[in-house]
C-alpha cells in the first residue's frame, strides 16, 4: 500500500492520475487495468476537490493505492463537508440533459467492481475496488 497526499485544486487531479499511472506500472499492472483505475481516480480526485472543503485554500486530499493479484483498491480521503455520503443519481442523466454533475460515480460504478464511503466528522474517504484483467507478470513466460 503507498499513498500520496496532493494540493485540492483541479491541477492536483492529473497529478494524482500521473502517480498512479506509476504506481501501477512499476508492480506490472496491466494497461487496461491501469486506464479504468485512473478514470476512476479522476472522478474520485475531482469529487474531492468540487464538493468538499479540500477544494478550499490549504485543502489537500490523499489517494491510497494497494494492489493484490486480483484487484487495484483506491481510496482517495478528502477534508470533509457538511454533504452526506456520496452517491450516484438513481438514474443515467439523458443524452440532452444539462446537468454536469452526478455522472462520475456512475463511471465509478461502471468500472469499479465495487465502491463505497466512510465519513468521520472531519473527513470521507471513497474507496473503490478495480478488478484487474491481468499482471505483466501473469503474461511472462
Amino acid at each position: 500500500m503507498t499513498s500520496t497526499t496532493l494540493a485540492g485544486t483541479p491541477e492536483s487531479v492529473g497529478e494524482a492520475r500521473a502517480w498512479l499511472r506509476s504506481v501501477l506500472a512499476f508492480r506490472g499492472v496491466d494497461r487496461e487495468t491501469i486506464a479504468d483505475a485512473a478514470l476512476v481516480l479522476s472522478e474520485l480526485a475531482s469529487n474531492a476537490v468540487t464538493h468538499s472543503r479540500s477544494g478550499l485554500p490549504g485543502g489537500t486530499f490523499t489517494v491510497t493505492v494497494h494492489c493484490e493479484s486480483c484487484r487495484v483498491r483506491i481510496a482517495v480521503t478528502d477534508d470533509g463537508s457538511r454533504r452526506t455520503t456520496p452517491s450516484s443519481r438513481a438514474q443515467e442523466p439523458s443524452d440532452t440533459s444539462l446537468a454536469e454533475n452526478g455522472r462520475g460515480l456512475l463511471l465509478v460504478e461502471h468500472h469499479a467492481s465495487d465502491w463505497w464511503a466512510t465519513l468521520t466528522r472531519d473527513e470521507c474517504t471513497v474507496t473503490a475496488d478495480i478488478p484487474t484483467a491481468r499482471t505483466l507478470a501473469e503474461a511472462t513466460p
